[in-house]
């Protein structure tokens, strides 16, 4: 009788290890969907704003330009018309152009520094934009990347656990059964 229960159970131990090894080599979970990240539209628009507005001429610019002209003109025309002799014109005149070439130089000035603006604005913006970017890597290639890696490792130890369970429990069953042959070998009888 005991060798018949002792064979029973070397046999359901053999049968678990057996289910447990195959488990183990069968196990393949699935991994669940990892979020996306998309890149700010309102940064890469503003990106494309301030790349469009380095090398552009601003409105006030323009408008500065204008008005020095026009008021250039307007004083030559008032010279020309009160100046009593041409040596009083050309002094009158040229105090009228030495005014326009200071304000043509302060306008150089001030679209200079606009300028600069502008590239700090655009420097701001590739800055913006660069941490999108960093940011739409890190949530939809480096997160889902490392999640694989940790399913995968523990994917792996599970594997291991299950598979190595299964091989101990072989390898107890038939030390079992060595043990009760060797047992009933000595009893001369299985019943």
């Amino acid at each position: 009788m005991v060798g018949l229960l002792g064979g029973i159970q070397a046999g359901m131990q053999t049968a678990l290890g057996l289910g447990q090894l195959i488990s183990g080599i069968g196990m393949k979970p699935e991994r669940p969907d990892s979020p996306t990240y998309k890149a700010s539209e309102s940064v890469g628009n503003r990106l494309s704003l301030s790349e469009s507005l380095l090398n552009a001429r601003s409105t006030a610019a323009k408008s500065g330009e204008a008005n020095i002209k026009n008021s250039m003109g307007e004083q030559i025309k008032s010279v020309q018309s009160m100046a009593r002799n041409p040596a009083q014109a050309l002094s009158a005149i040229t105090a009228v152009g030495a005014n326009s070439e200071k304000a043509f130089n302060d306008l150089a000035a001030f679209e200079s520094e606009d300028f600069l603006k502008r590239v700090r604005g655009l420097n701001q913006s590739y800055q913006a934009m660069a941490e999108e970017e960093r940011k739409e890597f890190d949530i939809n290639e480096m997160l889902p990347y490392e999640e694989q890696m940790r399913e995968y490792t523990d994917q792996m130890a599970a594997k291991s656990r299950l598979a190595g369970g299964g091989i101990s429990n072989i390898n107890n069953a038939m030390s079992s059964g060595v043990n009760l042959a060797a047992l009933l070998e000595g009893h001369g009888s299985i019943g």
